[in-house]
Order: structure tokens, then C-alpha cells, then sequence
């Protein structure tokens, strides 16, 4: 039996079926979403202030706001919310310098740790390399140190690279993997999912309101 679509059930419809779909359409139109990801790496190798090899062991973890794109794997880093080596943290500030391997490139890293590129400086860049180029680099144990996690051959040593280093550690000092990352000593995962949650309150608010006009109808 056809419903009178003046009718109080006619008119729910009338504006609830469009906002479920303009709802979903929104969920579908949203290929990248805002994340909150941790991460930590232990370092396998270091070297010493008098520049011979040390011990591994060094954790470099931390906090990163990010972008994570439609694989549900690549994270496109926006800024760093935390990040320590061995207990130091790192103190950052809208003079924190924030790279890819590749100058000019977004920094990056993987969930799965497929792929990792990214280079902080949280005193900001104040250094080149090479020698003349851009302010694309930092002493890792002066200043506010700095770290570096990448999968690009950026030395042209014929693999990526992953450097660490603060001056509480002595300004010689670096924990280091100068033969690739060791992607078993890498870990990440989304502690934080701001859109979803918005989209859970909009989808809310639609049905109470829906619900509010049944009633006065």
C-alpha cells in the first residue's frame, strides 16, 4: 500500500534518506584521513665520540601527526608531536625542520615499514650538504640534535640509513645503521583517528534529530 508522502513517515524520509546518503557520501569522499601514529626504532650499531664503533640498543621513539593515505599504509608526515632517543626528548618548535632523503620531498614513513624517509632537525636546518647547497641538514650532536630514518641512498653508499644523535650523548656520538634500516626493529601503529570519530558524531547528531521530528509528528 502506497504511503501518503505528506504523511508524518513521508516526510522522515523525505529528510532522513538524504542525509544517511549525503553522510556516506561524505565517508566515500574521503580517500586521506588525519592520524596520530607512534613509532619507535632500535638502532643495531653506534659510534663513539672518538668516532669508533659502539654498542646498538639506542630506541628512537616518538609521536607524529600525519596524513595516512588510500593504501591504509603510507603516513605523508605534517609535524612531529614528540619524539626521545634513549630518555632525551627532543624539544620542537615552529623552527623544527622537517625533510624527505630527497630535498624537497614529503616526509614519509609506512606502517608496515616498507618504507621510512624522514629527517628532523628540531633546532631547524642550519647546515648544507653539500657544501653551498640549501640549509638542508643539522649536527646531530650539537644544538638540538637530530635523527634521520631513510630507505634513500642520500650518501651514495649504496643503501638507506638511520642516524641519531643529541648533544647530551657527546657531539661525536651517533646511533646508527649505516647498512639499511633493520626493518624488523621497526614498529608503528595509528593511536588516533580524528575524522572517523567526527563523522560518528555527525551520523549521531542526523539520527537524533530525525528521531526528534518522529516524535513531534
Amino acid at each position: 500500500m502506497n504511503k501518503n508522502p505528506s504523511s508524518p513517515g513521508g516526510s522522515i524520509r523525505r529528510f532522513f534518506l538524504p542525509a544517511l546518503l549525503s553522510a556516506a557520501g561524505l565517508m566515500t569522499a574521503m580517500p586521506a584521513s588525519a592520524v596520530l601514529v607512534e613509532f619507535s626504532y632500535e638502532f643495531s650499531a653506534s659510534r663513539n665520540n672518538d668516532g669508533t664503533p659502539g654498542p646498538g640498543g639506542q630506541v628512537l621513539s616518538g609521536v607524529v601527526d600525519g596524513t595516512l593515505l588510500a593504501d591504509g599504509d603510507t603516513v605523508v608526515i605534517n609535524e612531529f608531536v614528540s619524539a626521545s632517543l634513549d630518555g632525551f626528548d627532543y624539544a620542537f618548535s615552529a623552527a623544527t625542520g622537517i625533510r624527505a632523503g630527497v630535498f624537497g620531498s614529503a616526509a614519509t614513513l609506512t606502517l608496515s615499514g616498507d618504507f621510512i624517509d624522514f629527517w628532523v632537525c628540531p633546532g631547524g636546518f642550519n647546515a648544507s650538504l653539500p657544501a653551498g647547497g640549501p640549509l638542508n641538514d643539522c649536527p646531530f650532536g650539537q644544538g638540538g640534535g637530530g635523527f634521520l630514518l631513510t630507505d634513500i641512498d642520500i650518501f651514495g653508499i649504496g643503501n638507506g640509513v638511520g642516524l641519531a644523535g643529541a648533544p647530551v650523548f657527546g657531539a661525536g656520538f651517533r646511533a646508527r645503521d649505516r647498512d639499511g634500516l633493520i626493518k624488523s626493529n621497526w614498529s608503528a601503529g595509528i593511536v588516533s583517528v580524528p575524522a572517523p570519530g567526527a563523522l560518528a558524531l555527525l551520523g549521531a547528531g542526523l539520527f537524533g534529530f530525525g528521531f526528534s521530528r518522529r516524535r513531534r509528528a
